[in-house]
């Protein structure tokens, strides 16, 4: 989360080869810590919470530094970010509503993470260096990305129905006279 302004700084600046590593690394190290985590057993509740927070700055920070320069096209930076506002207004909804507490994510809300991420590599290369493979490769990530984020905001709003669903049945079902 503290190398997002420094990212944003050198994206808008048209640092992007430098960006663009700041970047990979900041997602690689983000990567590495989660998987020692968990092989470790060592995740706590507040790294449940605060490390897909500081995901979110980051890739927040990124994208809008892509979509201000040009290299994203705004509608998709939208959509990224009413996702995750949909999805942090739903979780607080069900927090004071309910006693769920399943905020862990989907295979589908980590494959869409991952895909963003890796556009945003692309996009930062296709500056960076210039190359048209760059350029393709970003433009197909553009539409992976777009399609695995519509997918996740799907599967989590099927989730959140389904145990309001569930949960409902259960409370309405009780004994018949």
């Amino acid at each position: 989360m503290l190398a997002m302004p420094v990212i944003v700084l050198l994206i808008v600046r048209g640092q992007h080869l430098w960006g663009g590593w700041l970047f990979g690394l900041a997602a690689a190290t983000d990567i590495l810590d989660g998987a020692v985590a968990r092989l470790t057993g060592s995740t706590t509740r507040v790294g449940q919470y605060l490390d897909p927070i500081a995901d979110k700055v980051l890739m927040a920070g990124v994208y809008l530094a892509l979509g201000y320069i040009g290299s994203i096209p705004w509608w998709f930076v939208i959509m990224i970010f009413a996702r995750d506002i949909a999805l942090l207004v739903a979780s607080a909804i069900a927090m004071h509503v309910s006693t769920y507490n399943d905020y862990t994510p989907t295979i589908w809300g980590k494959l869409s993470t991952l895909f963003q991420i890796m556009t945003a590599i692309a996009m930062l290369a296709a500056n960076a260096y210039g190359l048209e493979f760059f350029h393709l490769l970003g433009r197909v990530l553009l539409i992976v990305s777009t399609v695995a984020t519509a997918w996740s905001a799907v599967h989590y709003t099927w989730r959140g129905v389904t145990y309001f669903t569930r949960r409902r049945l259960q409370t309405h079902s009780g004994p018949t006279c």
